[in-house]
């Protein structure tokens, strides 16, 4: 399935929140865009990357595909960059 680019971002970044009184009361409904959400967690790269992939995936499951991403892709990505934040926890830490 194709997704549509809006110009600044493409929809499968973009997730309606149609019930945000689940969590928040009195909260109206609105769109959660994947890039605000690192950039106020003030992600480093590697968690930018494997949150990207788990909101594409998630997307995924609510018809916002990705054009060429499939499962196998999505996890290898993921373990990648975990490997990163892994690694670098390691040498921050003094283990060999």
């Amino acid at each position: 399935m194709a997704t549509e680019n809006s110009g600044l971002s493409c929809s499968y970044y973009e997730i309606g929140v149609d019930e945000p009184h689940l969590f928040h009361r009195g909260k109206t409904p609105y769109t959660a865009e994947c890039g605000e959400i690192m950039s106020a967690l003030n992600m480093t790269i590697e968690e930018q990357n494997i949150f990207k992939e788990l909101f594409r995936t998630a997307a995924a499951r609510k018809g916002k595909e990705k054009e060429g991403n499939n499962p196998l892709r999505a996890a290898e990505k993921i373990v990648f960059f975990a490997n990163r934040i892994h690694h670098k926890a390691k040498f921050y830490a003094g283990v060999k």
